[in-house]
């Protein structure tokens, strides 16, 4: 009956809850659009789904060219930082042969003489607070590839003016572009 549906939902929405918890990642996403969703029961069996395959970093970080980064259980680098000079930045698409697929959380975080990012196409996630604060950065381009911009991504970038979205975008999160001034 109609309850014992809603109630089966409820269960497997709460153990999702509880697998994001303890890994916030990409299902949030998808469960954060489940509260929307007219078929409840069949989106929270994906947002499971989808946490179960959730990808993980199988290395410790490496760095290669002033790139800070790991490698993802799918085999696509995860770009976590860079030690060189941050004011004008050209990720590549590959380091050490691995194709370069995401931007870790925090990974350009504070970076207030950042003004500029060249971000390659093999990127599809921009994960949490990935820019967050980089008050100088004036214009971001994403690739056409882009997927998901996780939360807090550019908040309290004031000086961003421009940025040009991906039309394969599938998740903007919260707080995305919350105190960028001039946007």
């Amino acid at each position: 009956d109609a309850n014992g549906v809603a109630f089966k939902s409820l269960i497997k929405l709460l153990k999702v809850a509880l697998l994001i918890r303890k890994n916030l990642s990409k299902s949030s996403f998808s469960l954060f659009n489940c509260i929307r969703a007219d078929h409840l029961t069949e989106c929270v069996d994906s947002a499971i789904a989808e946490e179960h395959t959730m990808p993980t970093s199988i290395s410790e970080q490496r760095v290669s060219d002033n790139w800070i980064y790991s490698i993802m259980s799918y085999g696509i680098a995860s770009i976590e930082g860079y030690t060189g000079d941050p004011s004008s930045l050209r990720i590549p698409e590959y380091i050490d042969g691995y194709p370069v697929g995401q931007i870790a959380d925090e990974a350009f975080a504070n970076q207030t003489r950042l003004t500029s990012i060249t971000i390659p196409a093999s990127a599809t996630e921009f994960d949490i607070y990935a820019f967050s604060g980089c008050s100088s950065l004036e214009t971001v381009q994403l690739p056409a590839t882009a997927t998901t911009i996780g939360e807090s991504a550019f908040v309290n970038c004031t000086a961003l003016e421009s940025v040009t979205l991906s039309e394969n975008l599938t998740a903007i999160a919260e707080y995305t572009f919350v105190d960028c001034e001039n946007l």
